[in-house]
């Protein structure tokens, strides 16, 4: 739309006016003119091409800053020298950035790793699913065969996606290894919760209640870890590890729907459709632009809170007799806090990594 492109160009004109008059007078026309004709060009590829004009005009800012702030480091050091020397080490300095900008802004990964990232929700929910299938009425109608099988199963996708995430650090996490150790990560910590609580549960103590506490902060510890590794990557990696949190979560929801006295096989049966459908919004996630990205991560808040809603209709009468709450909100509070740690995680370091590879440059 023409109003939209005659907007931002005076936007972008009053943002060079703002610069020093030596920058203008050296660039400023030639910044207009590259700047118009990527504008008409983006124009002829979409009509409103938003995430252009985001990615022209972001930086200004700060770089009408660091200009001011170099020439008056200039006036002050009176040397033609020195001048010469900090306008290379500027040029340098937006160099780097913008190299790094890049970097973080798209994923490492070709069309196969693509699909090995989507794999852990599938992995999980198939799992999930056929164990169901096994089952179908509560265990203690079963005979041992068939109840060991189911269990056996569910081992079996735990250890697939506990391999794939050892394979992803061994080779220091590549871009596809996020959301294979976030699964793994997550499932570990709900596996081992879900043991000492089955045998709390016998009276059977298998650990103190001190040494619980310090594997819950041992185990935060080495989330938080991984989290810091993948938002120094760029919040793109570090959203994809949220993905694969937010999705084990909610899959791990659903298998809990059978334990006693639920016993809702109808329910987890349908996890792997619900991988399936996390599968293919990850895979839009690691494809997409930014736009898209967010957009996905939308998606999968929509997609788990109506997953929780259905799960958790297998405790309504259960919790009626017992007079308690309902685990709803509580819930959602948990998956929006996955959804959202690794984005706002990334976005905290970014100044950090900046400066870092600034120095080290």
């Amino acid at each position: 739309m023409k109003w939209i492109q005659s907007f931002t160009r005076q936007i972008y004109r009053t943002l060079l006016s703002l610069m020093p008059m030596n920058f203008r007078q050296a660039f400023e026309q030639e910044m207009n003119h590259v700047f118009m004709m990527g504008s008409d060009q983006a124009h002829k590829k979409n009509r409103f091409p938003f995430l252009f004009y985001y990615r022209e005009i972001r930086d200004l800012p700060t770089l009408i800053l660091r200009e001011h702030r170099i020439t008056i480091f200039e006036k002050v050091q009176n040397s033609l020298n020195q001048r010469t020397n900090t306008s290379f080490y500027l040029q340098k300095e937006q160099h780097e950035m913008s190299h790094s900008r890049n970097d973080s802004r798209s994923f490492d990964v070709n069309r196969r790793e693509i699909i090995i990232a989507s794999l852990p929700p599938v992995v999980l929910g198939l799992g999930i699913t056929t164990s169901s299938l096994i089952t179908g009425k509560p265990w203690y109608d079963l005979p041992q065969w068939r109840l060991t099988l189911a269990v056996a199963i569910l081992l079996v996708a735990g250890g697939v996606i506990s391999c794939g995430a050892i394979y992803a650090l061994v080779r220091r996490i590549p871009d596809w290894g996020y959301s294979w150790i976030a699964s793994a990560f997550l499932g570990a910590v709900l596996f081992i919760q879900t043991i000492l609580g089955e045998l709390n549960d016998e009276g059977k103590l298998l650990i103190t209640d001190e040494m619980e506490v310090m594997l819950a902060i041992f185990f935060l510890l080495i989330g938080f870890i991984v989290l810091l590794l993948a938002s120094w990557r760029g919040w793109h990696r570090a959203g994809l590890f949220s993905l694969g949190l937010a999705s084990t979560f909610v899959l791990a929801l659903w298998q809990a729907v059978v334990a006693a006295p639920f016993n809702r096989h109808d329910i987890a049966v349908f996890a792997l459709p619900l991988g399936l459908l996390f599968a293919s919004l990850i895979y839009l996630y690691i494809r997409g632009t930014d736009p898209v990205r967010v957009l996905v991560i939308i998606g999968v808040t929509v997609l788990s809170v109506l997953a929780i809603f259905i799960a958790t209709t297998a405790w309504e009468s259960w919790l009626q007799n017992a007079s308690k709450a309902s685990p709803i909100l509580p819930l959602i509070a948990i998956l929006i806090f996955l959804l959202v740690a690794g984005p706002i995680a990334a976005g905290i370091l970014r100044p950090i990594r900046l400066h870092y590879k600034k120095s080290n440059s």
